[in-house]
């Protein structure tokens, strides 16, 4: 986010976060570069604070240099953390292998894989067994890369009973890359006939939680609150607890050092999410969450010797760029193209991914063979979304089903509005089909009826009513809200950019509600293979058939 440090004429700057290196961060850096060199040509120097507790300042202060030319100056604040030990796989893999009641963990080969390739020189002490041998084998043929060794999830469950053994309170945290993850160490954990020195299901001694954006938020608030005495905590989180929560008593951490990030195909036109290695500045991250109460410890389930880069590698040069592109477009820097600007970034992106936007674009028809902005791409630029979900929502008012196309361009710009419950995924799928029509199976048209019919509810101020329908139906209150909000906005800048009112025949936009769709512009709202025709183009040119 931007602060404004003062407002007084000989005294303005500008305190911006920069821990999230997002898109939009990195955009405008390049728009606060470019102005801080047309104040200083005009003597009107500007204050610029960038703030983070884990960002290189080598890099930023290289990017802002002073008016000498020389880099920027630091200003580091001591933070007020308590000490945290650090254990990597070397430090305890070997406890962890003598122990005879860990055995079916070792002759796993997924394990046995992982610890040949982060600690080599622990296979003499690996009991000797197929997996041993076909993981020699493999890796004597060169292996997979690092990237795709599956996470050793024996190992995680059996790191987290280590801590619970070698210490007598505080709560444990857990990272995992993601939901399915968090799914496999769970069941692992819960398993009655696994044999552990440690009984997870005692429920007077240890308690378990998730922390993920399925779970509802009523049950991740619990561990906010003080539990039980004797109780301990374990929580298998995603990285939403390295920087945004702070969970109290938690003293130690389990780390698989492993993140979910979309990554773009500029070939193939396809975003991935995958799993790979955080950097340095995230591991340190994670580790702090050990020491915010107390001096806590932190479990690695990595090497010592292992590589990583000093921070993970940035949006900028891993996303699909269209929309960046549209918005430099819409910059209009004064004798500056795109490719321009965006190698004045602070981490430029390749320049195929570059080209390969603008490929994008010219197929979606918001750019012309001369990298001009056409009449659609003007009009999709004043849409807050996608440029392909900017496109669905156009057709949507000219095929007069617009109500429809607003809620599902909304829907697929925001998280699945349907939960998961850890203990009840079975019903909670079956609740969510329930929803999907048999003539047109697919989950954004079960979360089109769901939203439609909680939608009735708030309409008439029902809202008790509503959350209960919400509660029966596994459905996030705060996702749908937010869906229904992305979908007044567009709406408003349909109105604002005179597309209602061409589309429902020269309608006055002074008249139209900002929450009230014309009937003529929704005649075919209920017809599903126009719904999917349209899905389809906003998904162009990322789906197959």
């Amino acid at each position: 986010y931007v602060t404004v440090l003062s407002k007084r004429k000989h005294s303005k700057g500008i305190g911006i976060k920069v821990h999230e290196r997002d898109i939009d961060t990195d955009l405008l850096l390049v728009v606060l570069k470019r102005l801080i060199e047309e104040k200083r040509s005009k003597k009107q120097p500007l204050k610029v604070l960038l703030m983070s507790a884990t960002i290189d300042p080598t890099l930023f202060r290289t990017y802002f240099p002073d008016a000498q030319g020389k880099p920027a100056s630091v200003i580091e604040v001591p933070g007020r953390s308590f000490p945290v030990q650090r254990h990597f796989l070397d430090d305890f893999i070997q406890s962890l292998i003598e122990n005879r009641q860990n055995r079916w963990a070792f002759i796993d080969e997924g394990v046995v894989r992982y610890v040949c390739r982060e600690i080599p020189k622990a296979q003499g002490l690996l009991p000797r067994s197929d997996a041993l041998q076909k993981a020699l084998a493999k890796e004597a043929r060169g292996g997979p890369v690092d990237d795709e060794l599956e996470i050793p999830y024996p190992l995680v469950a059996l790191t987290i009973v280590h801590v619970l053994q070698n210490s007598s309170d505080g709560h444990v945290l857990v990272f995992l890359p993601g939901w399915d993850e968090i799914q496999k160490v769970q069941k692992i954990l819960e398993d009655p006939f696994r044999r552990t020195d440690v009984n997870f299901n005692d429920r007077s001694k240890y308690s378990l939680h998730v922390l993920h954006s399925t779970i509802p938020l009523a049950e991740q608030q619990v561990i906010f609150d003080p539990p039980p005495q004797g109780v301990r905590r374990i929580i298998l989180s995603t990285n939403i607890a390295e920087t945004s929560v702070t969970i109290p008593d938690v003293v130690f951490v389990v780390d698989t050092a492993k993140i979910k990030e979309n990554r773009y195909d500029p070939e193939r036109h396809i975003s991935a999410l995958v799993s790979a290695w955080v950097g340095t500045s995230n591991l340190n991250q994670r580790a702090g969450r050990a020491g915010r109460h107390r001096p806590g410890e932190y479990y690695g389930i990595l090497g010592r010797d292992r590589k990583l880069h000093s921070h993970q590698e940035v949006e900028m040069k891993r996303m699909d760029l269209s929309n960046v592109v549209m918005h430099v477009k819409a910059l209009d820097f004064p004798g500056m193209d795109v490719e321009d600007v965006l190698a004045r970034t602070i981490e430029p992106p390749a320049p195929e991914r570059v080209k390969a936007a603008m490929t994008s674009l010219k197929m979606v028809g918001a750019l012309d063979d001369d990298q001009n902005l056409t009449s659609l791409g003007k009009i999709l630029l004043k849409l807050p979304i996608d440029v392909q979900l900017g496109r669905l929502v156009l057709y949507g008012s000219f095929f007069k089903c617009l109500d429809q196309a607003l809620t599902l361009a909304a829907i697929m710009s925001n998280r699945d509005p349907f939960l998961s419950p850890p203990t009840m995924r079975e019903a909670a799928r079956d609740v969510k089909n329930s929803w999907s029509k048999n003539e047109f199976r697919s989950d954004i048209f079960a979360a089109l009826s769901a939203f439609e019919k909680w939608y009735e509810y708030e309409k008439r101020g029902e809202f008790r009513d509503g959350t209960r329908f919400c509660s029966d139906n596994f459905l996030s209150k705060p996702t749908l809200l937010l869906i229904a909000k992305v979908k007044d906005s567009l709406f408003e800048s349909l109105v604002s950019s005179g597309v209602v009112d061409i589309s429902a025949g020269g309608v006055e936009a002074s008249t139209i509600s900002s929450r009230s769709i014309p009937s003529e512009l929704n005649e075919n709202g209920n017809s599903l293979p126009l719904l999917a025709a349209l899905i389809a183009i906003a998904s162009q040119p990322k789906f197959a058939i």
